[in-house]
């Protein structure tokens, strides 16, 4: 079970390294800081854990995966902790400088995350089993970065600001304690027999001897197909760093898509929604048959014609029950967006006092009309249904549903 608490760990990882990236906005218009200004922090953090990881690879390798495990999660919790605390008591005096250094000793720590995870994980798997265990711990890291995304989205919108950095440093600190009971640096150090796992240097008389710089400067930085990899690397990560880092102001500033929202989360999952103000739904409608957006959140009444003819496909309702018109068509709720619901409706309203035995009268007549086939039939349906449900109601729901008053 090694794999599965430092996977944890290190999805906890995220969540209070790219929280910075989260709160981006509110950071900038909280304390009055430019983009220029903001990129400052980031890129201090940034190339801090670039260079930290050249040198904590050979301490990580002489102290142990279990000891650098513990030592980031320990040192980015209480970092994380700190700015928190720091915000909750109303600091605001250079904030871009002490902001700087703080996530800077905050990347710093979180460089022994990869590093500590291969440390810890390489003694258990055998090389014909890395391959399926990479692909599942991949994903469990990958989450991490929904999680600091959707997660920190709803404490922006939901909690004070400042918690987006308390609550990662709580699930750093519960790791810490978990990985502490669980994570062992080898089967024998939990128990077990340790075995050859045929990776290059198994054979190697001096396979357990830590590395030191000068090693890792003789074999990695002299080797042309790790500093090819090296350099690929670096191009790819100056690319995601700079778009996981705009991300969050970029949704707001061009999409206007807040944390916390739907959009927002749909956005986390690699989605990208814009939201497009047309002046009515028959536009919208329009450039969707045409091909000029991709999605549109419309009226079944309008669409449905459409739906039934295949020109569109229903990808969700967002009623809390399926449509009736629609069975086949999961809602959003059994799509993913737990407790979304979204309707129209048609009531018919009265003069306010009207008298209980005449409401109950005239709801009971219109309901009877409403149970009618013929009156179901009669819907406009230019060669296809109308997209309207009947559904009679007690005068209670309606004004529930409405807002009002008896």
């Amino acid at each position: 079970m090694n794999w599965f608490p430092l996977g944890i760990t290190y999805a906890a990882f995220y969540m209070g390294r790219y929280n910075l990236n989260v709160a981006s906005t509110e950071f900038m218009t909280r304390f009055s800081l430019t983009k220029s200004q903001f990129g400052i922090i980031a890129t201090a953090g940034f190339w801090t854990y670039a260079m930290s990881v050249i040198f904590n690879g050979p301490l990580t390798d002489r102290i142990g995966g279990r000891k650098a495990i513990l030592m980031a999660a320990a040192g980015s919790a209480l970092i994380n902790a700190t700015v928190g605390l720091l915000f909750l008591n109303g600091w605001t005096t250079k904030v871009l400088v002490g902001m700087s250094l703080l996530y800077s000793v905050n990347q710093y720590f979180q460089s022994f995350g990869a590093l500590s995870v291969v440390k810890c994980n390489a003694p258990w798997f055998h090389v014909r089993e890395r391959g399926v265990f990479g692909g599942i711990f991949g994903m469990m890291i990958s989450s991490g970065y929904f999680l600091a995304m959707t997660i920190g989205g709803w404490i922006l919108a939901y909690l004070p600001w400042y918690c987006v950095f308390l609550i990662p440093s709580a699930a750093m600190a519960t790791m810490f304690l978990i990985d502490n009971a669980m994570v062992a640096d080898n089967p024998a150090a939990a128990g077990f027999s340790n075995f050859n796992t045929g990776d290059a240097t198994s054979h190697q008389a001096d396979k357990d001897k830590p590395v030191d710089l000068g090693y890792l400067v003789k074999n990695v930085f002299t080797n042309p197909v790790i500093m090819t990899f090296v350099v690929a690397e670096f191009c790819t990560g100056f690319v995601r760093q700079g778009l996981l880092l705009w991300f969050v102001p970029f949704l707001k500033e061009v999409h206007h898509i807040k944390p916390g929202t739907t959009l927002f989360t749909v956005a986390t999952t690699g989605i990208t929604v814009a939201h497009i103000p047309y002046k009515g739904g028959a536009p919208a409608l329009s450039e969707l048959l045409g091909g000029q957006v991709a999605t549109l959140f419309d009226q079944l009444s309008s669409s449905i014609g459409y739906i039934k003819d295949g020109r569109l496909r229903a990808l969700a309702v967002t009623s809390a029950k399926r449509s009736a018109l629609l069975p086949a068509v999961p809602t959003l709720d059994e799509s993913g967006l737990k407790g979304y619901e979204a309707s129209t409706y048609i009531g018919v309203l009265g003069p306010a006092g009207l008298p209980k035995p005449v409401l109950a009268k005239l709801n009971g007549a219109m309901v009877k009309v409403m149970e009618m086939p013929a009156v179901a039939e009669s819907l406009p349906r230019p060669g296809r249904r109308a997209g309207i449900e009947l559904a009679g109601s007690v005068p209670e729901a309606h004004q529930g549903r409405a807002g009002g008053g008896p």
